[in-house]
């Protein structure tokens, strides 16, 4: 049975994260990706830009969003846990 990178936990969902161009793939439990999210927000200081509040961090369909509890109008993105492989020379992903 496959294991969490971070905590060695087992019997939990886990999901993949890295990035492909480089061929790095890791599995980690959603727990541990919050907080390694988390981490980031601390390091970076990643505030709204609307009202200056500590984002928070949630995963939803391959996506750690970074998102402003305050209201819709305020920040909201989205960072891929799987780093996508870059479009073939001459195409683009729109």
């Amino acid at each position: 049975m496959e294991k969490c990178v971070k905590c060695n936990r087992s019997g939990v969902e886990l999901l993949e994260t890295g990035d492909l161009r480089i061929n790095h793939i890791e599995k980690v439990c959603e727990e541990c990706l919050v907080k390694i999210f988390e981490e980031k927000v601390e390091k970076e200081n990643l505030v709204c830009d609307e009202c200056g509040t500590k984002l928070k961090v949630r995963i939803d369909d391959d996506i750690a969003w970074f998102y402003c509890d305050k209201g819709e109008e305020h920040t909201d993105y989205g960072e891929y846990l799987l780093e996508p492989l870059d479009p073939k020379e001459g195409e683009s992903w729109f």
